[in-house]
């Protein structure tokens, strides 16, 4: 199979395609295609659709090498329900968390999003909870009965939209404090004490930039690490720092930008200092946490121009997996599951709108919703989000694993789905495939 070019995918070719009777979806499956300048390479395939049903039928449902597209060292049987295998097989590429959407109301995005979050329960493929995240128009409640209260608005709030400076700090560990700061953009220093030594990390627009022990020995010090390898002289140190000093720039970028540092030694030192700073405050029993706000230029590392370095960004890539459950998240960990309700399936959950409209327009929000994605991407296997059409829809994607277009199945090649297709890879979005909902079978009326 071809890659595809870079310009709009061929829907042309749908048609040609034979359609075995019985299924209610069809799913057409991107095929690889060139890396676009987003970083995503992604386009409607040519092959044949896999055919998607509701329930299981009793006719047998071909599937084409499964095997391949699964993890080696999983080697999980195949699931009976094809809605399910797809599933296996966007989760063998990484796609756990799915927003699903469609180029307007009433596509049948709902319904699709309870028949696969069904299919992966009922599979056995793993645990599931499904997100309504439609705030004018939200469905899923009633399609499992639930009532529409304490939802995804209350969710937003309740865990990320409060001012943290002014709540008890014993109920916080660091975890909590990075996260809330991260999902509210706000720029300032997070001091952590805890027994007798003192940690400050520098967050501008919620990201972490720098982390440095105010107690740490020459010896761990970033100058004095590179002094002792080697790297630079101590009159390069001196003068750095007093750069350093005069300006608040991170000491790495001013070495960097005076040539007296090689970048590669720079990143090793830097995140070994960061790894070992990390490290002192995981083992923290009880530590107290205080953030001062600042403006941007006052921060470490602030600034519209501030020169960037692949450690910062690999301290924030490192605050964003694993090592943050590690410096404990008492607060976001216990309140979170209290959101979820359950189904009559015991591995299916939802997590219903909620109560009130959420705005989901504003920045902060759109933070938020990306950090609870993750949070439940943790706790479950998928998490399969129910969007609207339009709007900040796109935007919501590009913080999920992937996209999944719902359209009717007259209207798969139509102009407007390609412009939603492009909508949602201008944002950044990863697009999985394309739903046909209410495929109309061949011979069938």
């Amino acid at each position: 199979m071809s890659a595809r070019p870079e310009h709009m995918p061929a829907f042309e070719s749908l048609a040609e395609h034979a359609e075995p009777a019985g299924p209610h979806y069809r799913v057409v499956h991107p095929e690889p295609a060139a890396r676009r300048l987003n970083g995503h390479g992604h386009a409607l395939a040519r092959r044949a659709p896999q055919p998607i049903a509701r329930t299981p039928s009793h006719a047998p449902v071909e599937w084409t090498d499964p095997a391949g597209r699964l993890a080696p060292h999983a080697a999980p049987a195949l699931p009976r329900h094809a809605l399910a295998a797809t599933f296996a097989a966007l989760a063998a590429e990484g796609a756990r968390a799915v927003l699903a959407s469609g180029p307007a109301r009433h596509a049948g995005t709902s319904s699709f999003v309870e028949a696969a979050g069904r299919a992966i329960a009922g599979s056995g493929l793993g645990s599931v909870v499904l997100v309504d995240a439609d705030p004018l128009h939200p469905t899923l409640h009633r399609r499992f009965g639930l009532p529409c209260t304490r939802g995804l608005t209350e969710a937003l709030d309740e865990l990320y939209g409060f001012d943290i400076t002014r709540e008890e700090g014993s109920q916080f560990g660091i975890g909590d404090w990075l996260e809330v700061l991260r999902a509210q953009g706000r720029t300032g220093q997070l001091t952590v004490r805890g027994d007798g030594r003192t940690w400050v990390i520098d967050i501008v627009r919620g990201r972490a930039c720098a982390l440095s022990c105010v107690n740490a020995a020459p010896a761990s010090r970033l100058g004095d690490r590179l002094l002792q390898r080697g790297h630079i002289t101590g009159e390069q140190r001196d003068l750095a720092c007093r750069i350093h000093e005069e300006t608040a720039r991170p000491l790495g970028e001013v070495l960097s930008a005076l040539g007296f540092v090689d970048a590669r030694d720079l990143v090793d030192a830097l995140q070994q200092q960061c790894v070992r700073a990390l490290v002192e405050m995981i083992v923290l029993r009880s530590p107290d946490c205080r953030f001062d706000e600042r403006a941007e230029s006052h921060v470490c590392g602030g600034g519209s121009g501030r020169f960037t370095l692949p450690a910062a960004r690999g301290l924030e890539r490192l605050l964003r997996g694993q090592v943050l459950e590690y410096l404990k998240q008492p607060f976001l960990r216990s309140q979170t599951p209290s959101f979820v309700r359950d189904t009559d399936m015991p591995d299916l959950k939802v997590l219903v709108a909620g109560q009130e409209p959420c705005d989901l327009t504003s920045h902060s929000h759109q933070a938020a919703f990306g950090l609870l994605i993750e949070r439940l991407a943790q706790a479950f296997d998928f998490v399969l989000v129910d969007a609207p059409a339009g709007g900040v829809t796109p935007a919501l994607a590009a913080q999920a694993d992937g996209a999944m277009l719902v359209v009717p199945a007259r209207s798969a090649a139509s102009i407007t789905t390609r412009a939603v297709i492009e909508d949602f890879r201008r944002a950044g979005a990863r697009v999985l495939g394309v739903v046909m909902n209410r495929a109309r079978m061949r011979g069938r009326p």
